[in-house]
């Protein structure tokens, strides 16, 4: 059983002769293994899609809050409009309904109101969207930064043997 494992690492193993300041001619066994890092490559390439992804996510924020904005400036425009063509109506009912209409409007759209609909929309995204993931992307340049530093050295470290 154990000479078995050793001719299965020996038939992976790749010799190479090195010439190195201890003399010409020392051998050194080196393993495809140590060649490459497929555990550390596979993290850096999950790490890289993840960030990616949220980096994506991020960019389109912007312009789905600015369509949230134009939305709830049309809703308010439209019970604007609405509640100055009955202003002037007979019916007291619907004189009534469409100021009822704006009231509602101006609850669901006005951002500065702490209870409106659009107002928790911005908060809840600033909170469980915007945040985490500006957090993340500062922590993916440091995290970067030190893959890079790691694989600078892993060359140096193969290029010195």
């Amino acid at each position: 059983l154990g000479s078995s494992r050793h001719k299965r690492l020996a038939s992976r193993a790749t010799f190479a002769m090195s010439s190195s300041d201890q003399g010409v001619g020392q051998s050194e066994w080196f393993y495809r293994e140590e060649l490459a890092d497929p555990v550390y490559e596979g993290m850096v390439k999950d790490f890289t899609e993840f960030h990616e992804a949220l980096q994506t996510i991020h960019d389109h924020m912007d312009g789905f809050m600015e369509g949230v904005d134009h939305f709830a400036q049309g809703v308010q425009s439209l019970a604007d409009c609405a509640a100055a063509s009955y202003a002037h109506c007979h019916d007291k009912r619907l004189v009534s309904d469409s100021c009822r209409l704006r009231a509602v409007a101006k609850q669901i759209t006005y951002k500065d109101a702490p209870h409106s609909a659009v107002s928790k929309l911005q908060q809840n995204l600033e909170y469980n969207l915007v945040a985490p993931i500006k957090e993340h992307l500062e922590n993916a340049d440091r995290l970067r930064k030190e893959m890079e530093k790691r694989q600078r050295r892993l060359q140096e470290l193969r290029s010195a043997k």
